[in-house]
């Protein structure tokens, strides 16, 4: 929180042009931009995403790397890896118990 709360405000005020926070154990990253003094509300980027960098041209960011997941295996299921565990992740058909 203190990244969101704190450290947001600073930058803000500091004229940071962009912010970005990653979140490890969930997979996702949010990214704020300057836009007028303030940061507009965040847009939110998960493993299948490229972070491209608005502060450095040319830079493209494959979130898939940073979160050391793979691209499924089959329709509808997939693994994703991330620090040494694997997490399995498999789309609901309709009609299951779980759906």
């Amino acid at each position: 929180l203190k990244d969101k709360r704190e450290k947001k405000n600073l930058y803000e005020r500091f004229g940071v042009r962009e912010y970005i926070v990653v979140h490890l154990e969930e997979m996702f990253i949010e990214r704020y931009s300057l836009k007028r003094n303030k940061f507009e509300e965040p847009t939110v980027l998960g493993t299948e995403d490229v972070l491209k960098l608005s502060s450095l041209d040319g830079i493209d960011i494959q979130l898939r790397e940073i979160f050391e997941s793979e691209p499924p295996k089959k329709a509808g299921e997939g693994h994703a890896k991330m620090k040494g565990k694997k997490y399995l992740t498999r789309r609901m058909k309709k009609g299951s118990p779980n759906s």
